[in-house]
């Protein structure tokens, strides 16, 4: 009985969104595992980790936050188009930009 009060194109763009959701994750997967191996076969990381010279603990601080900087800003248009184009396109968000940037400032402070 439930299934029939569902509107079946609603349902259809729930599985699109879903299926190009699913899309993006997988390339952002991609994306931060070529980076990794990037950093690491291309010698970048050993060079980086020789460059700073400071205590090993703020030495391995320093490397993260470089390291996620760099990934943040690659993956930046991958997540704008995940996070804020896609939910506009179907009609799941009705954030400003400028709101939804403050939101990402946020979780990047916090997620460091």
């Amino acid at each position: 009985m439930l299934e029939q009060a569902l509107d079946p194109q609603r349902q259809e763009k729930a599985r699109e969104y879903a299926r190009a959701t699913r899309q993006l994750i997988l390339v952002d997967l991609i994306l931060g595992a070529v980076f990794l191996l990037t950093i690491w076969l291309s010698g970048i990381s050993s060079g980086l980790s020789n460059l700073l010279s400071f205590p090993y603990t703020v030495k391995v601080a320093l490397y993260f936050l470089v390291l996620m900087m760099s990934y943040g800003i690659l993956s930046a248009p991958l997540g704008y188009y995940r996070d804020f184009v896609l939910p506009h396109r179907y009609g799941l968000s009705h954030q400003s930009w400028q709101s939804w940037m403050v939101d990402k400032a946020k979780e990047s402070i916090l997620g460091l």
